[in-house]
């Protein structure tokens, strides 16, 4: 529970600010271009970069990381191969649709599979009832 409310609440928190502030304070459609490509092509990369060099990448069992960022990503792209039909998506499209949809498994992954929480066993006297 503590890494939900340390790493996704405050993400929640700052995606609902980002829309208050887009309908009510700032409007302008090309401000919010440009934010989203900062965002997304220097502020994004240099988080990751930054939580990585923190992790102390010795004490993180190889096994869980492969797992934790390989399964997701393996889940989602058969999912979306199966249900390409349905979706009307070939070619460019699917992989324009896996690309997008496998992108954040992975980062979701690289989290989770260096985060202590998620293997270190909890006595059941402490879990919430």
């Amino acid at each position: 529970m503590h890494l939900v409310t340390t790493a996704v609440l405050p993400i929640v928190l700052i995606l609902a600010l980002g829309a208050v502030l887009r309908r009510r304070v700032v409007t302008d459609a090309g401000f919010w271009r440009g934010m989203e490509w900062l965002s997304y092509h220097v502020f994004t990369p240099a988080l990751f970069v930054e939580s990585i060099a923190r992790t102390p990448l010795r004490e993180v069992s190889p096994v869980p990381l492969l797992l934790s960022l390989s399964i997701p990503v393996l889940a989602v792209s058969v999912l979306l191969v199966a249900l390409r039909r349905p979706l009307r998506a070939e070619g460019p499209q699917l992989t324009s649709l896996v690309q997008g949809s496998i992108r954040i498994n992975t980062y979701i992954g690289l989290v989770l599979g260096v985060s202590p929480e998620m293997w270190t066993p909890v006595p059941m006297r402490q879990w919430p009832a």
